[in-house]
């Protein structure tokens, strides 16, 4: 029987020391990306430009704390992830935007906000739970059902969850092309990103949804200190 020896570990940064000592960053590198073949150097900067290719929409992005914490800071992670050879992570991490999406979808409707909004204890009589609760692939249906969201998005959310759900529940599937659809499962939360946020740019202006748009300027309000 084979074995692999000290794989969870960093050997360098291990090594007990009389005085503290200096790690080199290729030591720290090799062992971030134990899963690419060497030299790291001209590897990394190939599979950095295979996942970048699809978020250029994303360059202007609004500068909310939830949103960065929900959305944005995600998906960096998610592309590191697939550039340090981390595929899982990045399909984990994309899989977590989706979810704040549909999420944030439903908040930033009349459904979620406002007079007309639901209150939790309505949310529960409909849907069981308040809808941050209930299953991710309820909460996609509701969107639809409510029109908050078209059926290609729909479609979005659900290519998202199925690639998932099949690398973080299955033990019984191959991870022969985790690769191509960690790709997958980044490029479209970027692209959900986009149709969420209602993110681009017209001309020399950005441009983001009437909703979020409220949504920023409910939380700016909410965290300005009171006169």
């Amino acid at each position: 029987m084979r074995v692999s020896l000290n794989y969870l570990r960093w050997l360098e940064a291990d090594e007990p020391r009389l005085e503290p000592v200096d790690l080199q960053a290729d030591s720290a590198l090799k062992w971030f990306c134990k899963t690419l073949t060497p030299p790291l150097m001209k590897v990394l900067p190939g599979r950095y430009s295979r996942v970048a290719e699809c978020d250029h929409e994303m360059a202007v992005f609004p500068h909310e704390k939830m949103l960065f914490e929900k959305v944005l800071i995600p998906l960096h992670q998610a592309k590191v992830a697939f550039v340090l050879g981390h595929e899982l992570g990045c399909i984990a991490l994309s899989g977590m935007v989706a979810e704040m999406l549909a999420i944030l979808r439903f908040q930033i409707s009349p459904h979620g906000t406002g007079a007309s909004a639901m209150s939790p204890s309505r949310q529960e009589r409909l849907f069981g739970r308040t809808f941050e609760q209930i299953e991710h692939s309820r909460r996609v249906g509701i969107l639809e059902l409510l029109n908050l969201i078209d059926a290609p998005t729909a479609e979005m959310f659900k290519t998202i969850a199925k690639i998932r759900n099949a690398y973080l529940h299955r033990f019984s599937h191959s991870h022969a092309d985790m690769g191509t659809d960690a790709i997958t499962a980044y490029s479209t939360a970027v692209g959900l990103s986009i149709k969420v946020l209602g993110l681009g740019i017209d001309g020399f202006h950005a441009k983001i949804s009437p909703e979020v748009r409220a949504f920023i300027r409910k939380s700016e309000a909410s965290s300005e200190p009171p006169a």
